[in-house]
């Protein structure tokens, strides 16, 4: 009898961190687009926000392997974690027949979404706080570029105080939160 040793690629873990990573510019995109958002009490919703126009399910398809090498290895290492992604789902059965490229590569993409969307869920709120730290930098920038009548308009101040002072009031506004980074970035 002999012993043959066989080699299988395992890059799901890669595949879920790509997918994560296209999902995190999605928000911060969002965000830019609609930055009073960043201030609401909850991150924007991923299945109303970022999928209003079909951006998260093409991440997830895009992540999802098209090379049967590739698939059957993958349900070689995960196939009990994709049949129940794919039971969890309730999207259908499991026939070839009414699948395009059958029903396992629709179980990796229902497992790839749940992996996902727990992660979206559980750091949504720290990446927002990134974006809000990236914003408030850059309007602290643009604070720094504005001139001495911009600077008197934002803070509503009269045409007396100096210069030095109108730029330490407006910084320190931004940093406080009292002066919207979108009014210094709108400027």
């Amino acid at each position: 009898m002999s012993t043959r040793t066989i080699q299988i690629e395992d890059n799901l873990d890669g595949i879920i961190q790509s997918a994560i990573d296209d999902t995190k510019e999605l928000m911060l995109s969002f965000l830019d687009d609609n930055p009073d958002r960043a201030d609401d009490r909850e991150p924007p919703c991923l299945s109303n926000d970022l999928d209003y126009s079909g951006s998260f399910h093409e991440i997830i398809d895009g992540a999802v392997p098209i090379y049967t090498k590739e698939i059957k290895d993958l349900w070689y290492l995960y196939g009990d974690d994709f049949e129940r992604a794919f039971d969890d789902a309730g999207i259908g059965e499991k026939d070839d027949e009414k699948w395009p490229m059958g029903w396992k590569p629709a179980a990796i993409y229902c497992y790839i979404e749940q992996e996902v969307s727990s992660h979206y869920h559980r750091h949504a709120d720290d990446w927002v706080e990134e974006w809000k730290a990236k914003r408030k930098g850059e309007a602290i920038e643009a604070a720094k570029k504005l001139t001495r009548e911009q600077m008197i308009e934002i803070l509503d101040l009269d045409d007396e105080v100096t210069d030095k002072a109108l730029i330490e009031q407006l910084i320190e506004g931004i940093k406080d939160g009292n002066i919207s980074t979108e009014t210094v970035l709108d400027t």
